[in-house]
């Protein structure tokens, strides 16, 4: 499951968020956003799951997640503060 505060959701913009498919999504009252994928954590280690996730990083931009296997790579993430 991931949540995005307001600050990533503005970021990323409604649209782009609203294209990702999730199986559980919640909009919160302080403007993040709630999205999950798959009900259990072991769903993780499926091939659906794998894919949606795969999919919500080339619908939002895959440079704006962590990747382990390359953690010095250049990230475009938002500006924090003011």
């Amino acid at each position: 499951m991931n949540v995005f505060g307001r600050l990533y959701v503005d970021w990323f913009s409604p649209g782009r968020l609203g294209q990702v498919r999730a199986t559980a999504r919640e909009q919160r009252a302080d403007g993040s956003l709630f999205l999950q994928f798959g009900e259990e954590p072991a769903d993780a280690e499926s091939e659906e799951m794998s894919e949606m996730q795969a999919a919500a990083k080339r619908i939002l931009g895959e440079d704006a997640f962590f990747d382990i296997a390359r953690p010095h790579r250049s990230l475009n993430v938002p500006t924090f503060g003011s």
